[in-house]
This record gives structure tokens, C-alpha cells and sequence, in this order.
């Protein structure tokens, strides 16, 4: 079994993988995440043979967060958002994102209206 992403097998016996680079449109599977270009931009997406993950890091809505979060949680730096990122400096980069399109108010910390209005633009 190949793990992903991958450009394939090139041997069963012994096993091995392919040398072709995992990024080559023409072969493999492809993951794209390209967190500081615009994801309005279609011309920001490549052309790939197979892409099985793409896209732009975003936050689950407030009803998601709501039952598992206390006031003190509900701010764009606090650590609780940060725990569950990927990406270093996400919020910075979803913020940056939101205000290609959108105008972004600041942080107001505990404040459930502007809570759930910054995780909606993410």
C-alpha cells in the first residue's frame, strides 16, 4: 500500500517507490495548499493528473466551537485556536486571505459577535 501523496509504485518486489516527484502533473497524487495566494484566483490552481486534498485553511463556524469553548477561547490568537493548526502563523495567513475580499475588524477577545463573524470570513 502507497501512503499519499505519491507518484506511484515502482517496484512490488522489492518495494519501492517512484522517483518521479509527487509535484509532476502528469503522474501520482497531488496535495495543494497554497496558504498566501488568493483562493479567488482560479489561476492560483494548477492542472493535475489526480489531486485528492486541496484548499485554504479555514475555522469551523461558532456553532461548532460554542460547546467546547469558554469566553476566554473566543479571540483570533488565543491558544485554543491555535492547538488545532497546521500551518505556522494560520491565523495571520487567514486574516491576510479574508482581507483580499473582505474588510477585517480587529481582535475584540471574549466578544461573541465579533467571534463568530472573523470565523465566518475564515
Amino acid at each position: 500500500m502507497d501512503s499519499s501523496p505519491s507518484s506511484g509504485v515502482a517496484s512490488f518486489d522489492p518495494y519501492k517507490q517512484s522517483d518521479i516527484s509527487v509535484k509532476d502533473i502528469h503522474y501520482g497524487d497531488v496535495h495543494f495548499y497554497y496558504m498566501d495566494k488568493d483562493c479567488e484566483d482560479d489561476s492560483t490552481f494548477g492542472q493535475y493528473r489526480f489531486l485528492s486534498e486541496s484548499g485554504f485553511q479555514s475555522e469551523p463556524s461558532f456553532s461548532d466551537y460554542e460547546p467546547v469553548s469558554i469566553e476566554a477561547d473566543w479571540g483570533q490568537n488565543t491558544e485554543f485556536l491555535l492547538k488545532r493548526t497546521a500551518f505556522n502563523d494560520p491565523h495571520e495567513l487567514m486574516i491576510a486571505q479574508s482581507r483580499r475580499h473582505y474588510v477585517v475588524p480587529a481582535d475584540k477577545p471574549g466578544d461573541k459577535d465579533y467571534f463568530s463573524y472573523y470565523l465566518w470570513l475564515t
